[in-house]
């Protein structure tokens, strides 16, 4: 080990000879000694004996920059580093644990082109921001113990996400919802449902896809699929407007079995979020939520979970073979957009099957009044102790999940809308092969609107009208329709079963739970 200041004073040739050997010497040892050299030098070279690091002053020749280890040339492990908004980076190596739970928004600056390697001792959202920390794909990421993340300093204070020891899949906006539809984005139903529409908002009553209405009597609430002024402004959401004041009511999504399998499990735990809003705080007082389970025949469950809603305060009380997982209790839902969590959920009711998420209004004594409103949207239920930021998915994936429970010809009431090309098997009938867009989870059951909305057109083209409309060899991936008419169709000729000019027909393929 040797150090030297580097200033060969006059002396003698001998005096000066050895002088200049040892300035030789700390140069070829790089410094080495278990203290800094007394005199320091910009870009100068010290091997820190005391913790086996090798440095190198920086220009400033303020502070020293760690390099390597001297034992294998590998990276420096630092202090650990406590999570914050602004991260505060260390400088004492490449490597630090980030211990906490607190969110990640900033780190702060470094240097330009310092690279970064951080592990993460416990569960936080990093937050992705366009300038300050760019993560991939924009999305956020939700850590688990022991993941790692390497950013490098792009910019001054400008940090780029460059390596992920978890997958997207498991981390961040790649995490999965339980749930179908939870952005209330499909809406092949309708967008409103009341007293008088065609699919009524009565009590137990799938409206939104995958959603159904529970409230306390009928024509409790008009529901409406909104379209703007959600959460950024153009989200879409769910309005539940009263009708009928002092009265409970909520929405409900089971879900399959085949897609819980990895939670029914008491040592696993799943989390549950949304976002939500009321028109007024008052006499919309209690929001709640609840995680249940279904402990009878996978898939086959009671719907209406509710034996009876109970008075203000209360929990409903739940119908036999459904049980609450987590203790409901008042949100303190507000006028604005905000988001609620309810974390650290275990599914431990024995031999569960099925789980579900209900969502309720719980006050009566306060009296809620007509045009009052509850809106919720983008219901997120996940595997995991810790709520994640709603994960994005395309509106065609959300589509195809929802097509599993539900398909509806000619949702989009199209007036003369052309549906399915058959062959008539004689003058006053005709058959036709209807193959799904979707496989449907088990083979459905299938209904229409009403016979006398649809319209039959032969060779000739002139519309026959549709006294029947029976459906029959249904699978999970198609049917057979049979239209009935008075006459005046030829046996083998081509025909097509549309809409008359009215725009009301439908056909309902529904396996939903």
């Amino acid at each position: 080990m040797s150090q030297h200041d580097m200033n060969i004073a006059n002396a003698d040739g001998a005096t000066f000879r050895a002088d200049l050997n040892s300035a030789l010497q700390a140069i070829a040892e790089n410094n080495s000694g278990a203290t800094e050299p007394s005199t320091t030098f910009s870009y100068q070279w010290w091997a820190d004996t005391t913790t086996g690091i090798l440095k190198i002053r920086n220009a400033a020749n303020s502070a020293w920059i760690v390099v390597m280890l001297l034992s294998t040339g590998g990276m420096i492990v630092g202090a650990d580093i406590a999570s914050g908004a602004a991260l505060p980076v260390l400088d004492d190596g490449h490597f630090n644990d980030v211990t906490g739970t607190t969110g990640i928004t900033s780190i702060d600056a470094l240097g330009i082109g310092s690279i970064k390697y951080l592990q993460f001792d416990g569960i936080l959202t990093v937050t992705h921001h366009a300038t300050n920390l760019v993560l991939p794909s924009g999305n956020n990421i939700t850590t688990v113990a022991g993941q790692i993340l390497v950013f490098y300093e792009y910019a001054a204070g400008d940090w780029r996400l460059i390596s992920n020891s978890i997958p997207a899949s498991t981390s961040g906006g790649g995490v999965e919802n339980l749930l179908i539809n939870g952005s209330m984005r499909v809406a092949d139903r309708g967008t409103s449902f009341t007293a008088a529409s065609a699919i009524v908002n009565n009590d137990d009553t799938y409206l939104m896809n995958n959603w159904i209405l529970l409230s306390d009597g009928n024509d409790i609430v008009d529901v409406t699929q909104q379209t703007a002024g959600g959460v950024n402004g153009e989200d879409d959401y769910i309005r539940l407007d009263i009708e009928t004041s002092a009265k409970k009511f909520g929405i409900f999504q089971p879900i399959e079995n085949k897609d819980i399998l990895n939670v029914i499990d008491a040592t696993q735990k799943v989390s549950l979020s949304f976002e939500c809003q009321v028109s007024n705080a008052t006499r919309l007082s209690d929001i709640r939520a609840v995680v249940v389970a279904w402990d009878s025949t996978s898939d086959t469950i009671t719907s209406d979970i509710i034996s009876a809603w109970g008075a203000e305060g209360s929990n409903p009380t739940l119908v036999a073979n459904w049980t609450a997982e987590n203790v409901a209790a008042d949100l303190s839902v507000t006028t604005s957009w905000v988001k609620y969590t309810i974390e650290d959920i275990a599914i431990d009711t024995a031999s569960t099957t099925n789980i579900g998420v209900f969502i309720y209004q719980n006050n009566v004594a306060t009296a809620s009044a007509t045009g009052d409103f509850l809106e919720i949207t983008n219901v997120l239920l996940q595997e995991g102790s810790t709520a994640s930021d709603y994960p994005y998915i395309s509106m065609q994936a959300e589509k195809t999940r929802a097509e599993r429970c539900l398909e509806v010809l000619n949702k989009d009431a199209t007036t003369n809308g052309m549906y399915i090309i058959g062959q008539s098997i004689a003058t006053n009938s005709t058959e036709m092969f209807i193959q799904y867009k979707t496989e449907k989870r088990v083979a459905p059951s299938v209904s229409m609107s009403a016979a006398a909305d649809f319209d039959v057109l032969g060779a000739t083209g002139t519309p026959i009208a549709v006294s029947s409309l029976t459906f029959s060899l249904i699978s999970n991936l198609s049917c057979r329709a049979t239209a009935g008419t008075a006459g005046s169709l030829v046996a083998g000729n081509a025909t097509i079963l549309r809409d008359t000019s009215t725009g009301v027909s439908r056909i309902w393929i529904s396996a939903e739970l």
